[in-house]
């Protein structure tokens, strides 16, 4: 044979096997991009005998995570599509919620992971237009027996960005250098907010780990320094896998031009499990007062304690101010020989209980298992009850609800309480370190709020204006929290039961009832002072009176990490909008032009000149004023203050 053909041959057999090389790279990298085609993922697995799918994300453009890594079983594999659906749009209503219709848009990946030893596991990835979720399924658990699965996601960012992250109950943390982050401790630093510099903002989270947690024991995503300097880490296991199938919860990354998009982005509940309660009806959103605070208070001869007379003021005060509910605190009860009574020699429960229904108003009931091992024995000599014949207990007495302490990150047990509750048609309410199960209010909405946060007066302490901020900017984002804003009193706190240890509560009083707003998911608000501490400011107080259980639209409208926050949230044609300071304050021009009608009347309150959260918290003003759309509002923050106005339209 001829060189030059011989040479001809093995140019050509390299180039159909480099052909073929390049053809195998590109068939294995799987392309997703958003509905409006500004955020593109890629999915790979292209390095020999990994475990890992590898990902990258861009946003607008601009690639925010560089090639990171997704692993659920740790053996190598390849990867199969299986399907590709683009432009997927469901709506659904929630029974409560901080809009009343969610757009459910996304396109959607589906591949098949391809194990050596023959497993094999479903990988979804969705993109939103807000965001990137993906999550794996597995259809024959047979194949995992007695596995423990850790879902393990890399970040790895271009650039030494800044973080934000939740911090128990003490103020969050941030901003903090990726390359300076340090996960220590058992607390759980989810949400995580990113700033990624020029207006671009990210946020790692979770949802839908109830759907996990009912087919394995589990625990929620908690997020370490990664291996490379500019990279993050999210891990979780699940063991004991008792279903046929399994499902991870999903894992989500966020982007937006503002933080203030994460607080209202339908992206977690849309992927949440739909609800799993039949007949809703008796799930009612509302406020409720709060008795323990009070404890202590004297007001016109009157000292609030815990005994009878004091529940039924508080009763009569939450009816005349079409109030839902009526919280009662820790030692209304006690357990005696294995069962659960009421101290009646403190009140006769089923006496308020009664007199509440005949007003109209609902009671909810502490209870915790401090020490919850039914093992040992609680502080009173007791062993602790289980949950059931405590739930039958509360039921029976005819209270509508359950405030629940001290079970901390305990993912399966919040899961079985949750739907116990619903079972005896009990709302329910963690406090105490409780598990941030992102989207469970979609599926069970009787989890209602829950203590992801510092709430007001907890450990003897106020948080101080810029922990409220840095709360309201990232732990909010998990979704509700009972946080307990709204005191109307400023003096001779320190005298109260459970009082705060300086006397004082950090914020101004207009700023308190701006947090409830600004807080509000249309689930419940704790508002925790004396009714003669509200009624002594009646102008204020009806800003709090008016506000709606549940919203049809909600906003955050501006924004500035660390700084202050502004939300606005709708009912009907009325618009309800609130804004927090930091401790500096400021004088803020509010742009008006989310707003729709031609004309609206505006009643503001706002701080007074001479207010300051330290020296000067009860002064503030009350004006009027006709707005529109294309407008703005000088708006006056006190160190540590706010504002708050409701907005009509003239022309509905």
């Amino acid at each position: 044979m001829p060189t030059y053909i011989s040479k001809l041959l093995i140019h050509l057999s390299l180039f159909f096997a480099i052909f073929a090389y390049v053809s195998r790279i590109e068939a294995s990298i799987h392309t997703l991009t958003s509905p409006d085609r500004k955020l593109v993922a890629t999915f790979s697995n292209t390095q020999s005998k990994s475990a890992n799918i590898l990902y990258n994300l861009t946003f607008a453009g601009k690639q925010v995570i560089n090639s990171s890594s997704i692993k659920l079983f740790d053996e190598s594999c390849d990867l199969n599509q299986l399907s590709k659906t683009l432009d997927v749009s469901n709506t659904w209503k929630p029974v409560y919620g901080h809009k009343s219709t969610f757009i459910d848009h996304y396109n959607e990946l589906v591949l098949q992971i391809n194990y050596s030893s023959g497993k094999n596991i479903i990988f979804t990835a969705r993109m939103y237009n807000e965001g990137l979720a993906f999550r794996f399924h597995i259809t024959n658990t047979k194949q995992f027996l007695g596995e423990t699965l850790r879902l393990k996601t890399t970040y790895n960012f271009p650039e030494d960005f800044s973080v934000y992250y939740p911090n128990g109950e003490f103020q969050p943390e941030g901003p903090i250098k990726i390359s300076s982050y340090d996960k220590h401790g058992s607390t759980i630093r989810m949400p995580m907010v990113v700033d990624a510099g020029k207006n671009t903002f990210l946020c790692l989270l979770e949802s839908d780990l109830y759907k996990s947690s009912t087919q394995s024991n589990c625990e929620p995503m908690n997020i370490f320094k990664g291996d490379v300097l500019f990279g993050l880490e999210s891990d979780s296991a699940f063991s004991n896998i008792s279903s046929r199938q399994f499902q991870t919860p999903w894992r989500i990354i966020l982007t937006a031009n503002s933080p203030g998009d994460f607080l209202t982005s339908d992206i977690p509940l849309n992927l949440a499990t739909p609800c799993q309660i039949a007949d809703t009806s008796w799930i009612s959103p509302g406020i409720s007062t709060w008795e323990l605070r009070t404890r202590g208070a004297i007001f016109n001869n009157f000292q609030y304690e815990n005994n009878q007379e004091t529940m039924l003021r508080m009763v009569d005060f939450a009816s005349s101010n079409n109030f839902e509910y009526l919280l009662i605190d820790g030692m209304w009860f006690r357990v005696k020989n294995g069962q659960m009574q009421v101290r009646d020699e403190k009140y006769d429960m089923n006496k308020i209980i009664s007199y509440a229904k005949e007003n109209d108003v609902k009671l909810l009931l502490y209870y915790d298992e401090h020490y919850a091992d039914p093992n040992r024995k609680n502080y009173r000599g007791e062993k602790v009850l289980p949950i059931k014949s405590v739930f039958e207990f509360i039921s029976d007495l005819g209270a509508a609800g359950i405030k629940f302490g001290f079970k901390g990150y305990n993912v399966n047990f919040t899961r079985d309480a949750i739907k116990l509750a619903a079972k005896y048609k009990l709302l329910i309410n963690f406090h105490d370190y409780p598990v941030p199960m992102i989207g469970v209010r979609r599926t069970y909405p009787n989890a209602i709020t829950r203590e992801y946060c510092h709430a007001q007066a907890d450990r003897h302490t106020t948080f101080s204006p810029n922990s409220f901020i840095r709360q309201a900017q990232i732990n909010l984002i998990a979704g509700p929290m009972d946080q307990c804003n709204g005191y109307f009193s400023f003096s001779s706190l320190k005298s109260r039961w459970l009082g705060f240890e300086n006397g004082v509560v950090e914020s101004t009083i207009v700023s308190e009832a701006a947090r409830i707003l600004i807080t509000s998911w249309g689930g419940l608000q704790t508002i925790p002072d004396a009714p003669e501490a509200y009624l002594s400011k009646p102008d204020l107080f009806q800003f709090i009176k008016k506000l709606p259980n549940t919203w049809d639209d909600s906003r955050c409208i501006d924004i500035k990490l660390n700084e202050y926050i502004f939300m606005a949230r709708k009912y009907k044609n009325t618009w309800y909008v609130a804004g927090a300071a930091n401790n500096k304050g400021g004088k803020v021009q509010l742009k008006m032009n989310f707003l729709t009608s031609s004309e609206y009347s505006a009643t503001i309150y706002e701080d007074a000149d001479d207010a300051h959260y330290q020296d000067n918290p009860s002064s503030y003003v009350k004006r009027t004023s006709l707005v529109k759309p294309n407008e703005t509002l000088d708006i006056n923050m006190a160190p540590g203050g706010g504002f708050c106005m409701i907005l009509k339209p003239l022309i509905n």
